[in-house]
């Protein structure tokens, strides 16, 4: 995906702490929506600053509503 977006990767994985970010927020924000959507199965889940997470695959329970937003060069990206 960096080589696809020409972004300078020399240093990708080299700061564990932020590899540890990377993978950890999702992780946390899944937990967190999952909880969330437990109490309120037809909740609604605001992902603001989405970028090009796409957390509803997570999280769809059949009854829930899920809105992601970005700035419009983040959502276009692709």
């Amino acid at each position: 995906m960096l080589q696809m977006r020409s972004v300078e990767g020399s240093l990708c994985g080299r700061d564990r702490q932020s590899v540890y970010g990377v993978l950890a927020r999702p992780q946390l924000f899944r937990n967190l929506a999952k909880g969330f959507l437990a109490g309120r199965p037809d909740g609604h889940v605001i992902n603001v600053g989405c970028g090009l997470s796409h957390y509803f695959q997570w999280l769809d329970n059949g009854q829930a509503t899920m809105t992601d937003a970005d700035l419009e060069e983040a959502l276009n990206t692709w």
